[in-house]
């Protein structure tokens, strides 16, 4: 079973665990030090073998609340399969009373046969559910190595249901990457497009769906990319589905070429890199735009892990993400022996539309030769911030004298995340770049100029 998604050679020897997450609740600010969103407790919501069911390892991607009668609940979340988890009461006092396998890997398929989980839904006005799922092809693939993870090629595939969720039909690929798929000696062992995000936009006219590129150009590391699908009369559109190409969407997301709305950079910031994954956005309508949670793992530049973590950052457009904050100081993606907490979620809170609710998979230890255990699917009640609501202007060109999102000097502001005042040390920030030394003289990347011509 594939329970993850990352290239092996980040799995760096000295990768150290992470702190454990604050039993407490804590104040998330962005890099300016502004309040965002306060974090209740770490709370179980689901544990494993629920039920009896052999739910293990979950959420492995995005975990989607469908549309259910008053006083009880469904979430769909998605493994090497896909479940479907049924309840009385709501997400923050639930009492399950089903899980049910709903969609499984076809071995004859040529691009779900290893893998096909969940990782958005949204629900159209005639009551259907078009979900999005990770779907993973393992023929010609070896394992990744240092690991039983089968190697992978991902697609980001589509499914619907018609009786709200328990039984679906495969519609086929949605997204695929530009690159093919490549099974030559010392290729990548994670590739394609996959880890996917659905959000409709609040005028009911786009569903928005991002991804994370596993075979990015080789001058850039696994990122997130976004495309389009238009909403007619209430109803999707997949066969309109368009990629970002950096200005618009144009491009084909059967096989055209990938472009980036968030890199590791934007958060880490230009002399230190790493990857950004698993990116799954909502809508908020108390803030009135795009929240995003997600995936950062610094790996070259960064000798410890004070950056590592799952992170947030927001947007009006999908396309540029800005203020920047980590909701959790742990590993986001699996390091054998080690903690880790990912693939989290933003999920309503149906009683206040001040708060919601942070949903992910955590366990203590990965499993390694000694031991171990898989994910579990845990909760925060998240309270979002009145400052949160101030309006945000894009930044998309600063000045070659800006510092980077993410990154600080030594005579900079001290950023305070997860109740935990992050310092550098100053050979961490003194690389030189183009145009100066430190960040101080690199600019952010404008979206869209990853492209190579």
């Amino acid at each position: 079973m594939s329970l993850t998604k990352f290239r092996i050679s980040l799995l760096l020897a000295g990768v150290v665990s992470a702190a454990a997450i604050d039993p407490y609740p804590d104040t998330v600010r962005d890099e300016g030090g502004r309040a965002i969103l306060a974090l209740g407790p770490q709370q179980e919501l689901a544990a494993s073998n629920l039920l009896g069911s052999g739910l293990d390892y979950f959420p492995d991607e995005g975990t989607s609340l469908l549309a259910s009668p008053a006083g009880t609940i469904r979430l769909l979340v998605g493994t090497g399969s896909s479940w479907l988890m049924t309840g009385n009461g709501n997400l923050g006092n639930v009492a399950w009373t089903a899980v049910s396998k709903v969609l499984e890997p076809d071995s004859a398929s040529e691009f779900d046969n290893g893998y096909a989980g969940f990782s958005g839904a949204w629900t159209d006005t005639t009551g259907r559910v078009w979900g999005v799922y990770h779907a993973e092809d393992h023929v010609g693939l070896p394992d990744i190595p240092g690991t039983q993870i089968p190697g992978f090629y991902a697609t980001v595939a589509l499914a619907v249901s018609n009786d709200s969720g328990k039984t679906w039909t495969k519609e086929g690929p949605l997204v695929r990457s530009h690159a093919a798929k490549d099974t030559a000696s010392g290729a990548k062992t994670d590739q394609g497009a996959g880890e996917p995000g659905l959000v409709a936009s609040p005028d009911g006219k786009w569903l928005y769906l991002d991804y994370t590129d596993h075979s990015p150009p080789d001058n850039l590391d696994t990122r997130i990319c976004l495309a389009r699908i238009p909403i007619q009369a209430g109803i999707p559109q997949p066969s309109l589905c368009a990629k970002w190409d950096g200005s618009g969407f144009t491009r084909s997301c059967l096989g055209g070429r990938d472009t980036s709305v968030l890199l590791a950079d934007s958060v880490l910031g230009g002399p230190l890199r790493g990857i950004v994954l698993e990116g799954h956005p909502s809508w908020i309508p108390y803030l009135g735009k795009y929240a995003m949670a997600f995936g950062v793992f610094p790996w070259v530049g960064l000798g410890d892990t004070s950056l590592i973590g799952t992170w947030i950052a927001f947007s009006t457009d999908m396309i540029h993400w800005i203020d920047f904050a980590r909701l959790l100081h742990d590993n986001s993606i699996p390091v054998p022996g080690k903690s880790l907490s990912w693939e989290a979620s933003i999920l309503p809170d149906d009683s206040s539309a001040s708060r919601a609710w942070l949903v992910y998979g955590t366990t203590p230890r990965w499993p390694d030769s000694s031991g171990g255990q898989g994910t579990h699917a845990v909760r925060r009640h998240m309270a979002w911030s009145s400052t949160s609501t101030s309006s945000l202007v894009p930044r998309t060109t600063p000045s070659a004298s800006a510092r980077p999102p993410g990154t600080r000097n030594r005579s900079g502001p001290e950023r305070s995340v997860d109740g935990r005042v992050l310092e550098g040390r100053s050979d961490e920030w003194k690389i030189r770049l183009p145009g100066g030394e430190g960040p101080e003289g690199n600019a952010s990347r404008p979206t869209g100029i990853d492209d190579p011509p």
